[in-house]
């Protein structure tokens, strides 16, 4: 029975057929996005915000950028996005 390796960096740096560079690629921005968004918001969030607010709001903005049509895969950003994805965003994790 042959045993399957790991994808090794070098593998992932060329390797086409692998997506993982592009969704790397996306995942940076909508990582960045989520982060200024919460930055901005920290004063009116202090209270209310539970501790996995932020990856959530992460894992919306980047649903925003996988709708973006404007770019390839790899080289979307959040402006192009279907940002009403994001409209009733629950803050509060009982709101979700």
């Amino acid at each position: 029975m042959e045993k399957k390796g790991r994808t090794t960096k070098k593998q992932i740096a060329t390797e086409p057929a692998l997506r993982t560079r592009e969704n790397n690629t996306a995942f940076g921005p909508a990582g960045l996005a989520g982060k200024i968004l919460h930055t901005s918001m920290r004063g009116l969030l202090q209270n209310a915000s539970p501790g996995k607010m932020v990856s959530r709001l992460t894992t919306g903005i980047f649903k925003v950028l996988q709708a973006a049509t404007t770019n390839i895969r790899g080289m979307r950003n959040v402006i192009d996005g279907e940002t009403g994805l994001l409209q009733g965003f629950g803050f509060n994790l009982a709101e979700n």
